[in-house]
Formats: structure tokens, C-alpha cells, sequence
């Protein structure tokens, strides 16, 4: 019984690959390749050179909408802070800067003070 399965299972095998192989051949036989053809020049027709600019050139939105697809996130992107959100975390840069500049001036006066005799 296990002999006539394998055997059952090798013509199949045998028939389908012969069914492939007529299929990819007939296709191959009844659909002839073009052949060369010749290319237009430029002195007969067409824009001369001058004319044709990089934007002749441009891809279209689609393309480039598919060559940069939207970026897959793990989690939603949570929604962007509102001025009442940063409120707490907010440090007035002015007080920042009048520090530093503080400093760094009376930095400069002792430098000066301890040139004097």
C-alpha cells in the first residue's frame, strides 16, 4: 500500500511538472519578442537640449509618497503639548541669560580689580 502512494504521488508530481513546463513553453512560443527597433534622434524630432529643463525630470507626489512610506509606529503618537501644559516646566531664558551675564561681569571686574596695585 505504502508503494502505490509513493507511485500515486511520482505521477502526479510527474504530471503537474509536465503541465508547468507545457504552459511556460506555449506562452514562450505563441508570445514572440519584439525586435530592435530604432531609436529616434534628436535632430529629427524632439526639444533641443536647451530646452529641457530639471523639472522635466521631477518625480511625480505618488512615486515619492511610495518610496517614503508613513513611518510604522509601536504605540499612537500622543498629542503635542499645549502652552497650559508647559506652563510647569517653563524657565524664563532672560533670568537664565541676566545670570550668566552677572557672573561673567563680575568675573571680568575682579580680574580688573586684582590687576590693580
Amino acid at each position: 500500500m505504502l508503494k502505490s502512494r509513493k507511485k500515486v504521488f511520482a505521477i502526479g508530481l510527474g504530471a503537474g511538472a509536465l503541465l508547468a513546463f507545457s504552459i511556460v513553453f506555449s506562452v514562450f512560443v505563441l508570445y514572440e519578442a519584439p525586435g530592435p527597433q530604432e531609436l529616434p534622434s534628436l535632430a529629427e524630432k524632439g526639444p533641443p537640449a536647451a530646452e529641457i529643463s530639471v523639472y522635466d525630470f521631477a518625480l511625480p507626489d505618488e512615486v515619492e509618497r511610495f518610496l517614503a512610506p508613513r513611518p510604522w509606529y509601536f504605540r499612537e503618537p500622543k498629542r503635542p503639548w499645549t502652552e497650559k501644559d508647559s506652563e510647569e516646566f517653563f524657565v524664563d531664558p532672560r533670568g537664565l541669560a541676566a545670570g550668566v551675564l552677572e557672573w561673567q561681569n563680575r568675573r571680568k571686574l575682579d580680574d580688573i580689580f586684582r590687576k590693580i596695585p
